[in-house]
């Protein structure tokens, strides 16, 4: 995913000899929008000359990215591949699972810049009924987000992930990047969470659930199979 993003941003720079923004530049408004798109639960984005669209159908780029920005910019930084068009004067972005990456991107940004954890945990999880729930909307980019390396408080967030919500990463993310000792671990409480249970059910996806695999889990296997199949969808 990274280096799909990356190509997607950097392909300007490969057509116009004359591109405004720096790498880092690129990197700072892709995922700041991104953050903005996901978080508002708003995909499109309002094309910088198109005044006809109203602020409640689309995201303004001049609102979302930082006041330093120069209008030069901020039209540059929608002229990526990364961006498809919605509708009449909007853009959008090309994939949601790009956004989603992009979005923990930046809130890892946040976190390498001395943002508190407290913060990040307020963004990605909510307290229903004085029990602490993942926001649905957010599953992807939390899944996205543990599976970055170096980042302060990231093993925090992985076990609050653990005990909230081990699930996401069956469907979510790249579970491929976690340790194995993560990943079993990962197994281990979705086991236990499937003790004395009547019935199961369980969302994931295939293409995730292959990358959560390794022969160094083989073992686990007894017990997960433990769990009657007939009870299980």
């Amino acid at each position: 995913m990274e280096f799909s993003c990356r190509q997607l941003t950097r392909e300007t720079e490969r057509l116009e000899r004359h591109d405004p923004l720096s790498p880092e530049q690129i990197d700072e408004g892709i995922e700041t929008l991104a953050a903005a798109s996901i978080l508002t639960r708003q995909l499109n984005i309002r094309v910088f000359d198109d005044r006809s669209i109203d602020t409640e159908s689309a995201l303004t780029v001049s609102d979302v990215l930082p006041a330093s920005w120069k209008v030069d910019s901020q039209k540059a930084v929608l002229n990526r591949a990364l961006f498809d068009g919605a509708y009449y004067g909007m853009l959008r972005f090309h994939h949601r699972r790009h956004a989603e990456f992009l979005a923990a991107k930046w809130l890892a940004r946040l976190l390498c810049n001395n943002c508190p954890y407290e913060e990040i945990e307020n963004i990605l999880f909510a307290e229903i009924e004085g029990q602490l729930t993942i926001r649905p909307s957010l599953e992807s980019v939390a899944a996205w987000l543990v599976g970055m390396s170096d980042i302060p408080s990231i093993d925090r967030l992985r076990q609050r992930l653990l005990k909230v919500a081990p699930d996401i990463y069956l469907r979510y993310g790249d579970p491929a990047v976690l340790s194995v000792d993560y990943r079993r671990s990962i197994l281990k409480e979705l086991v236990e969470r499937c003790k004395g249970r009547e019935r199961i059910s369980i969302v994931w996806n295939a293409d995730t659930l292959r990358r959560i695999a390794t022969q160094e889990l083989s073992g686990m296997y007894p017990s997960i199979s433990s769990v009657p199949k007939h009870q299980t969808t």
